[in-house]
């Protein structure tokens, strides 16, 4: 059985949530601003189809750290810029520590999931992955 979460926890998840839907609508923009179709971006992100960055788009898929790196190269801006959807007079400005959240801030902090198997190849991957991020930082 799943456990509830308390109200703090019911607030961070909100906030979590609302992030994700703005970097969806961000990313949605730029695309839209640069001209380009969801296939394109599709392609350029290696996607099966476009269905699967619609998704991301339309915010029923999250964005992936790295997704987020080639959306970066592909319209030559850093990748905090994929990342930070906010303005920087908005309160949200990066979750940062002021309104409660320890996600990555103005100081170039980023918090990263990876997903490991156990192999060493996947470990080894994930740590050039996170070599090369620390070095866009």
């Amino acid at each position: 059985m799943a456990k509830e979460l308390t109200e703090s926890e019911r607030a961070e998840q909100k906030k979590l949530d609302d992030y994700y839907d703005k970097v969806s609508k961000h990313i949605k923009s730029l695309r839209e601003s640069h001209g380009q179709t969801q296939e394109h971006i599709a392609i350029v992100l290696g996607k099966k189809d476009y269905s699967n960055y619609q998704k991301i788009e339309s915010g029923r898929s999250r964005l992936t750290l790295f997704d987020a790196k080639k959306l970066a190269k592909h319209y030559k801006v850093p990748v905090n810029e994929i990342l930070n959807p906010y303005e920087k007079n908005d309160e949200d400005y990066f979750l940062n520590e002021e309104n409660g959240a320890n996600h990555y801030g103005p100081k170039n902090k980023v918090n990263i999931n990876i997903e490991l198997d156990g192999s060493d190849e996947t470990l080894e991957k994930s740590l050039e992955l996170l070599k090369k991020v620390n070095g866009l930082l």
